[in-house]
């Protein structure tokens, strides 16, 4: 089915076989949103998808897979076949081994998902709580195909946001940090269980903290001070802000 949504569903992967969240089997122009996909936290050597994308249409079709969240998970989403037109944005990937993943299938051709994942003014937000120094279970965040589409992805500036354990061995992927610490467009809505603005709100307040500590060691009225007040008052504004939309989700 063409232009379907898939949305608002809570789906418990079984931990004894290999299998997908959702699986997209070239339906085109078809949304993802506001799923919650897990795994029971046991160790296993199965294979678990939050959501797999094969052949579902050129940039024509644009379509998203956004605000989901993954648990437990061998892959957040992976993609196989054409996808220009699928942006995966604003997933919470909790305990996600590998987050996005661009693969190649000699059957369905070079693999690809949006050229833009996001951009300066909407990064594409999507939270990764493992990194590859996790000792118990090393994580990559993005991965491509040597033989994959290039593409561009835009992240903030608050750590979790930020794509640092990637497999792209044949520079596919560009990653461009932006000057935001959040969107608006990534926060939560009523489908979105136990969201990332909580942890970007806490990673915000300790920024906030550690710009205060470095404005005590600076000289007050010197250039380096007065630049060091400016940055905090700008990081304030953009936490007040993060708050504002914190009360609105929660009251």
């Amino acid at each position: 089915t063409n232009k379907a949504t898939v949305t608002n569903n809570l789906i418990s992967l079984p931990v004894d076989v290999d299998c997908a969240g959702i699986y997209n089997d070239g339906a085109l122009h078809s949304s993802i949103l506001h799923n919650k996909i897990v795994r029971g936290n046991t160790a296993n050597n199965y294979q678990n998808f939050g959501v797999v994308l094969t052949n579902t249409g050129n940039f024509e079709q644009p379509y998203e897979v956004k605000k989901n969240r993954f648990e437990y998970l061998t892959e957040g989403v992976g993609a196989q076949g054409i996808n220009d037109g699928a942006s995966i944005l604003c997933n919470n990937n909790i305990n996600v081994t590998d987050c996005i993943a661009l693969h190649l299938n000699p059957n369905l051709g070079v693999p690809s998902i949006a050229a833009l994942q996001g951009s300066e003014q909407k990064p594409a937000g999507n939270v990764f709580t493992l990194d590859c120094a996790n000792s118990n279970n090393p994580a990559l965040h993005l991965i491509a195909d040597p033989m994959a589409m290039p593409y561009e992805y835009f992240h903030h500036t608050v750590a979790q946001y930020i794509p640092t354990c990637n497999e792209d061995a044949g520079n596919k992927i560009t990653i461009t940090p932006t000057n935001i610490p959040y969107s608006p467009d990534c926060m939560p809505d009523n489908y979105c269980p136990q969201p990332p603005c909580n942890e970007a709100y806490s990673s915000i307040t300790a920024q906030l903290n550690t710009l205060n500590n470095q404005l005590a060691g600076l000289t007050p009225n010197t250039p380096a001070y007065i630049a060091k007040q400016a940055e905090i008052y700008e990081t304030n504004r953009q936490r007040y802000q993060m708050r504002q939309v914190r009360v609105a989700y929660y009251v």
